[in-house]
């Protein structure tokens, strides 16, 4: 679905039961049971919130195959597959991403978020933690936005499940890490 503001007003019925509904006003969404009314505002709202989003996408798929080449010693045969997993993931969401971005109109972004890079395990885990802490609130702050657009609603809380599911897997590999991390802040203030 393309969403872009025209000079008339165009009707097009999609599945038999949607219909949308485009002015230069702003952008109608209308099903069997409810009209929405999306503004320009909003909707560059949204589309910023995505390409925030896929640049974190992006910026992930780098981090994560930094550390699978990285990660060295015992702890190798372990764990480069698991980044090398999630960066595969991190793909994937960048590609559907970017799709949905220009479904809805927009032009997806090409400079990836900041990647960090790390020489110990622990040092890696703690950094893919915090980026999927802030990928998740990403998502979150996308589904907020998109509170007119069910069918995109739907979509990301696919997402924001995995992610949720990555922040938590990370939280219990690094719980340890954390605690120490914690301990050490309360004795040097």
């Amino acid at each position: 679905m393309i969403i872009r503001p025209i000079d008339t007003l165009t009707t097009a019925t999609y599945f038999g039961w949607v219909e949308l509904r485009l002015q230069i006003q702003g952008i109608f969404y209308e099903s069997n049971y409810e009209t929405y009314m999306i503004s320009s505002k909003t909707e560059t709202k949204l589309l910023d919130a995505l390409n925030e989003v896929i640049a974190m996408e992006y910026g992930a798929v780098i981090q994560y195959a930094q550390h699978s080449f990285s990660v060295s010693g015992q702890d190798r045969m372990q764990y480069a597959p698991f980044f090398d997993a999630n960066s595969k993931e991190a793909h994937l969401h960048a590609l559907n991403l970017g799709n949905k971005i220009v479904a809805l109109g927009g032009v997806p972004v090409t400079q990836p978020a900041p990647v960090q890079q790390a020489s110990t395990l622990g040092e890696m885990l703690m950094q893919d933690l915090q980026m999927e802490r802030s990928a998740l609130a990403a998502y979150v702050k996308v589904w907020e936005l998109a509170e007119n657009n069910q069918m995109l609603r739907f979509w990301v809380e696919d997402i924001i499940r995995l992610e949720q599911l990555h922040v938590e897997e990370l939280e219990r590999m690094t719980a340890n890490q954390e605690r120490q991390e914690s301990s050490r802040t309360q004795t040097n203030p």
